[in-house]
């Protein structure tokens, strides 16, 4: 939590555009997982039930295969595929795994809800602030327009900026590209 903290305060430093960008990300990555949790809401008994036969799968893999065993490979392979997309939506996250199952789902989406609140909040703030009201945007312009008026070494009346943010950067030279 305190390395997003100090990510989404990056962003922030470096452009109200860049913050703004991050926050509609990640309320758009929490809309995506509240409608994971509500479909598995919706549907919990079907995944309990595929959860079970999937248990029983690996168990019965684990024993020695049966002799004789007549199966119809299509069929199997339609039940098979439409049971691990049922499985994929049970599973949350990237880099470490969640199975919905195994989580207290309806807790979780109701703080996702509330922090969705929060960021939309967060988010419209910082949408309300536009160029002209971006204090770092317009001391940046008055500083180019310093440089371009009075050049301190000789005519030269070039300005480089560096930022860590292709968003940051892009912002800038929208709102000064009428200086080129």
């Amino acid at each position: 939590v305190e390395m997003m903290r100090i990510n989404y305060m990056k962003r922030l430093e470096s452009s109200i555009k860049s913050f703004s960008l991050s926050i509609d990300r990640i309320i758009k990555k929490t809309d995506i997982l509240i409608e994971k949790i509500e479909n598995y809401l919706d549907n919990k008994d079907k995944y309990k039930e595929l959860l079970s036969k999937e248990k029983e799968k690996i168990k019965n893999e684990m024993l020695p295969p049966r002799l004789f065993e007549i199966s119809s490979e299509e069929e199997n392979d339609d039940i098979n595929n439409e049971e691990e997309d049922f499985m994929d939506d049970l599973t949350v996250g990237r880099k470490i795994e969640y199975n919905l199952a195994e989580m207290k789902a309806s807790e979780w989406l109701k703080d996702l809800r509330q922090d969705k609140k929060h960021l939309e909040k967060l988010l419209k703030e910082a949408e309300s602030i536009d160029s002209e009201r971006d204090k770092k945007l317009q001391t940046l312009i008055e500083l180019i327009e310093k440089k371009v008026k009075e050049p301190f070494n000789g005519n030269n009346k070039k300005v480089l900026i560096f930022t860590a943010f292709y968003d940051t950067a892009k912002y800038l030279y929208d709102n000064i590209v009428f200086w080129t």
